[in-house]
């Protein structure tokens, strides 16, 4: 496998053009798209510092790394792709990426569980996805909505994890 730094695609510069891009909420399935959250992320965008870009690629950039050098199908697809449609998937991924740095849907929640030792599960990659999976022990708690938190800490108060 090729070493990361030497892929044709380069996340960091992707994520840089995305944020000077308006946001359409184009990284979103018509049905899912709702006008108030990207007018919410399009007025968030548009307020973004050069300091803010700068740290929301190195995260992009960083999430690309290692999901490659673990071996992730989402990017090894983009980085193998011999024609442009692995770098306009890479686009769609940091956008979807973007509104969520943006708005912060659920990241307090996925770092207050990361922050009383749950784990991302193997069966995600270190990935959250569609619902988050996260691991404490053996013991695999899969959920969907940042609500959710109050019940998963009763589950780990009366299972002692």
């Amino acid at each position: 496998m090729k070493p990361y730094d030497e892929l044709a695609i380069v996340p960091y510069q992707i994520a840089q053009t995305v944020c000077g891009e308006p946001y359409t909420g184009q990284d979103l399935s018509p049905a899912r798209r709702d006008a108030r959250q990207v007018a919410k992320v399009e007025a968030a965008r548009q307020q973004m510092t050069a300091e803010q870009v700068a740290t929301f690629a190195s995260f992009a950039d960083e999430r690309c790394r290692v999901a490659y050098e673990r071996g992730a199908d989402w990017m090894l697809k983009c980085a193998r792709s011999r024609s442009n449609r692995g770098r306009d998937q890479l686009y769609v991924y940091i956008r979807h990426w973007l509104a969520g740095y943006l708005i912060e849907d659920g990241r307090d929640f996925v770092d207050e569980l990361l922050a009383i030792g749950f784990k991302p599960s193997k069966f995600t990659h270190g990935q959250f996805h569609e619902g988050y999976q996260l691991a404490k022990g053996a013991k695999v708690f899969t959920f969907t909505k940042p609500a959710e938190v109050h019940y998963i800490r009763q589950l780990c108060e009366a299972a002692a994890c």
